[in-house]
C-alpha cells in the first residue's frame, strides 16, 4: 500500500487511533482470501477495498455507506475506511456492532481483521444510550445511566442540563438482532449462486429493520444551556445523539402530498426512507450529487411527515426554485408556503402548519435589524415550535453566524441537504452535533451509468502568459496582484472565445465561471455577454436565467461565484471557468454540477462539457490539479489535459478570424489599479483553503473528445 494511501486512511482517524495504525503492516498482499467471489477486502487498518464490477456491488455499497467514509472512488475499484464518525452513523441507524461485524463477513473475501472488529465494538458499545427531543418548545435529552457521569465530564458547561424528576423509571427499546447468533451458518457462498446471496442479504436487512427489544435505563435533562454544547459532549463520548420525532402524534398536519404525476426515483426514496422509520423521523445529511434531486427528497420528507417546516436556502434565487417545486411536486395550498427574504416577504399572521422558505443572510441580518416588521416576522419564527427544519447547502452551515442561527429555530428534526460534504477549513465534523450524522448518499458514477446525469467531458487548457504579464507577475510580491494577473491572462481571451464559438454553433447553452469580479466583467464586456453576480438584483437575475433556459436569444452567460450553488439550469450543457477560489475541491464540484442534469434528445455518449483555463506554472495551474485529483479520486471522473498553444486556432489563423486580440496593456492597467481593492480576508481564505486541499492518488489523463 502506498504512503499517499496509508497517510489519508490516517488522516480520517483520532489521534488514539492513529498511534495504533502507525507501524502496523498494513500491505493488502498478505490478507488470506478465503472466498475470492466477493466484492469486499478488509484491512487491519480500516480500510475496505470494493470490486465495482462485483454482481454483489450494488448491495455491498448500500451497505458501507452506513458504516465507512469513502477515501477514494476509480472506475473499478473503491475504497473506503471505518471511522469514529462513520460508526456515529452506524448506531444513529440502529446497527449494532454484531450486525456490522457479520455483514462484513458475509460480503468480504477474507475474515473480518481482529483490529477491525475490536474497533467496531469499542465504537459501537453506546448504541441507543442518547434520545434528544423537542417537547412544548424546549428540548430534552434522555440518556443512559452507564454513561451519564462520562457525559457530565465532556460537558463544558455543567448547568446546560437541569434534571427532571420522573415519577417512573424511563425506559427506552433499541433495536438488537438475537436471531443473528446462526445466520452466518445459512450462508453458503457459491458463485453461481449470486441471486440466492442477494435474496438471503435482503432477509438479513429486513431483520434489522425488525423491533427487537434490548430495553435500556435512562435520566432526563431540559436543556437549559447550549444544545450544541451537549451534542459535542455526546460525540466526544462516543455517545450518539439520536434526535427523534414522532410525528404521528402532531394534532396538526400540513397537508401536503405528491401529485399523481410526481415520480421519485428508487435513489430518493431510500434517501428518505433514512429519514423516517416507521412513526418516527430522525435528524441527520443527505448527500447527492448536483442535479439528483435533493428538492425532491427534501419534499418527500415534508409529504411524509407532514408538519410545519423550515427550509432554509442559500440565496433568494434558491428559495423561488424551492418554491416552484414544492407547488409542482405536491398538492399543498400555495398559500401555505410563506417567503421570509430581503427580496420577499409573504404575509404570514402566524398561522400553522405552514412552510417557510428563508436564507442565510436574511436570517443573520435580522439579529442587526431594527425594523419591527422584521423583528416581527423573526419571532414568530424562533418562537414556534417547527416539526422540521431543512437547511439546503448545508455544508455551509459550520460558519458561527450560521450556527447562531440555528440555534434560534426550535424544530423536532433537521435535515441537510448537500452535493459536497466538503469543507477546507476542517469544520464539517461540526455537521454532526449541528445537524446529525450522514444517513445517506449516493455514488456520482452510479447514476451516470443509469442516466439520471449527464457524463461530463472534463478538459484543463493550460495557457501561456504574455510576456508583459509574465514579468508582472514573476516580481511582485503581492497576493492580491498575483492572483489577479492569473486569473486574467490574455492567453486564456482566445480560448474562451474559440470554446464558446465551437460550442454556440453546435447549439450548446454555455456557463463561464470567475471569481474575479473585474475578470468577470471584462471579458464579459469584450464579449458582450450578459454577467450575474452579487450585486444584480434578484428580478434580473430571474429573467437572465429564464431567457438562458428556455430560448436562444442568450446561449452564454458570465456568472460569480454566486453561480456556484442553488440554481438549476438543466439546459446548460457546457462549463468554462477562467478563475477559482484557490484549491477548493467543493467548488469545482459544485461548478461541475451546474452541467450535470441529464440532457434530452441525445445519442451521444457525452453530454456536458467542462473546461478549467488555468495559466501556465502559476499558483492557478498547482490549484487546478489538486482539484482534478479529488475528481478523479472521489468522482471517478478523468481530466484530459490541453496546452492552449495546441489548440487549432494557433495553426490555422485565417480559419479563426473571428478570434480577436486583447488590449493587454489595457487589462494590466486596470489589474494594477484595482488590486488593492481586494481585502487580505479573501486572499487568507484562498491561501487556507489551499494549504488544507488533501493529498491524493496520483491520476491519469485521457481525452476522447477532438476539436473540429
Amino acid at each position: 500500500m502506498s504512503f499517499e494511501v496509508k497517510k489519508r486512511k490516517l488522516q480520517t482517524q483520532p489521534p488514539e487511533v492513529q498511534k495504533l495504525l502507525i507501524g502496523d503492516n498494513m500491505d493488502y498482499r498478505n490478507i488470506e482470501i478465503v472466498q475470492s467471489n466477493k466484492p469486499l477486502i478488509l484491512s487491519p487498518d480500516l480500510g475496505i477495498i470494493v470490486e465495482k464490477f462485483n454482481p454483489l456491488y450494488e448491495i455491498a455499497f448500500e451497505f458501507l455507506m452506513c458504516v465507512a467514509e469513502p477515501i477514494s472512488r476509480s472506475e473499478l475499484i473503491h475504497e473506503y475506511v471505518l471511522t469514529q464518525m462513520s460508526m456515529y452513523t452506524a448506531m444513529v441507524l440502529q446497527y449494532s456492532a454484531d450486525d456490522i461485524i457479520r455483514l462484513l463477513d458475509l460480503l468480504s473475501k477474507n475474515k473480518v481483521p481482529q483490529r477491525m472488529e475490536q474497533f467496531i465494538r469499542h465504537h459501537t458499545n453506546n448504541i441507543g444510550q442518547a434520545k434528544f427531543f423537542l417537547q412544548d418548545k424546549s428540548y430534552y435529552i434522555d440518556i443512559g445511566e452507564t454513561v451519564l457521569n462520562q457525559i457530565m465530564m465532556n460537558l463544558q458547561d455543567k448547568n446546560s442540563l437541569q434534571e427532571v424528576i420522573q415519577e417512573e423509571q424511563i425506559i427506552h427499546n433499541i433495536q438488537v438482532n438475537p436471531q443473528l447468533k446462526n445466520f452466518e451458518q445459512q450462508i453458503e457462498l457459491k458463485e453461481a449462486d449470486i441471486e440466492q446471496m442477494a435474496k438471503e442479504i435482503d432477509t438479513f436487512k429486513d431483520w434489522l429493520a425488525q423491533d427487537k427489544i434490548q430495553t435500556i435505563k435512562f435520566k432526563r435533562f431540559r436543556i437549559v444551556g447550549d444544545y450544541f454544547d451537549v451534542a459535542q459532549a455526546l460525540i466526544r463520548s462516543s455517545v450518539p445523539l439520536i434526535q427523534e420525532y414522532d410525528f404521528t402524534k402532531e394534532k396538526q398536519k400540513l397537508d401536503i402530498n405528491l401529485k399523481p404525476s410526481t415520480k421519485p426515483r428508487l435513489y430518493q426514496l431510500r434517501a428518505a426512507k433514512t429519514v423516517i422509520m416507521g412513526d418516527y423521523a430522525k435528524s441527520g445529511l443527505i448527500v447527492l450529487p448536483c442535479g439528483a434531486g435533493k428538492t425532491l427528497v427534501g419534499v418527500l420528507c415534508m409529504s411524509l411527515i407532514k408538519s410545519s417546516t423550515v427550509i432554509i436556502c442559500d440565496s433568494n434565487v434558491s428559495v423561488e426554485q424551492w418554491k416552484r417545486e414544492i407547488e409542482g411536486y405536491t398538492t399543498i395550498d400555495n398559500r401555505r408556503i410563506i417567503r421570509v427574504t430581503g427580496f420577499a416577504k409573504d404575509k404570514w399572521q402566524g398561522e400553522q402548519p405552514i412552510v417557510i422558505l428563508t436564507t442565510y443572510s436574511w436570517l443573520i441580518a435580522q439579529f442587526r435589524n431594527n425594523s419591527s416588521s422584521t423583528k416581527t416576522v423573526w419571532n414568530q419564527i424562533s418562537e414556534v415550535s417547527w416539526g422540521i427544519c431543512i437547511v439546503d447547502e448545508v455544508h455551509r452551515l459550520p460558519a458561527v453566524q450560521f450556527q447562531n442561527v440555528l440555534k434560534q429555530i426550535k424544530c423536532a428534526i433537521k435535515i441537510g441537504l448537500t452535493a459536497t460534504l466538503l469543507r477546507e477549513d476542517q469544520k464539517l465534523d461540526n455537521l454532526y452535533f449541528m445537524i446529525g450524522p450522514k444517513l445517506y448518499e449516493e455514488n456520482l458514477i452510479d447514476l451516470m451509468t443509469q442516466g439520471f446525469l449527464a457524463k461530463p467531458h472534463i478538459i484543463e487548457i493550460q495557457c501561456d502568459m504574455p510576456p508583459i504579464f509574465l514579468q508582472e507577475y514573476q516580481t511582485k510580491n503581492n497576493m492580491t496582484v498575483r492572483q489577479l494577473l492569473h486569473t486574467g491572462n490574455p492567453g486564456k481571451y482566445k480560448a474562451l472565445q474559440f470554446l464558446i464559438k465551437n460550442h454556440e454553433m453546435l447549439g450548446h447553452k454555455i456557463i463561464v465561471f470567475c471569481d474575479s469580479l473585474l475578470i468577470l466583467n471584462y471579458y464579459a464586456l469584450l464579449l458582450g455577454y450578459p454577467v450575474i453576480d452579487g450585486d444584480l438584483n434578484t428580478d434580473e437575475k430571474n429573467k437572465i436565467f429564464s431567457i438562458f433556459k428556455n430560448s436562444n436569444e442568450i446561449k452564454t452567460i458570465f456568472v460569480s461565484r454566486v453561480g456556484d450553488t442553488g440554481i438549476d439550469i438543466p439546459s446548460a450543457s457546457v462549463g468554462i471557468e477562467i478563475g477559482y477560489l484557490g484549491g477548493s475541491r467543493r467548488q469545482k464540484v459544485q461548478r461541475l454540477g451546474r452541467v450535470m442534469r441529464p440532457k434530452q434528445n441525445t445519442n451521444h455518449e457525452i453530454q456536458a462539457f467542462f473546461y478549467s483555463l488555468a495559466s501556465k506554472d502559476t499558483t492557478e495551474s498547482e490549484y487546478s490539479y489538486k482539484r482534478q485529483k479529488y475528481i478523479t479520486e472521489q468522482l471517478g471522473l478523468n481530466t484530459e489535459l490541453i496546452l492552449e498553444g495546441d489548440l487549432p486556432y494557433n495553426k490555422n489563423p485565417q480559419k479563426y478570424k473571428y478570434i480577436k486580440q486583447m488590449n493587454e496593456m489595457d487589462l494590466l492597467e486596470q489589474i494594477m489599479l484595482s488590486s488593492n481593492d481586494l481585502t487580505n480576508k479573501v486572499i487568507d481564505q484562498i491561501e487556507e483553503e489551499v494549504q488544507v486541499v488533501t493529498n491524493t492518488f496520483s491520476q491519469e489523463f485521457g481525452g476522447v473528445y477532438k476539436f473540429q
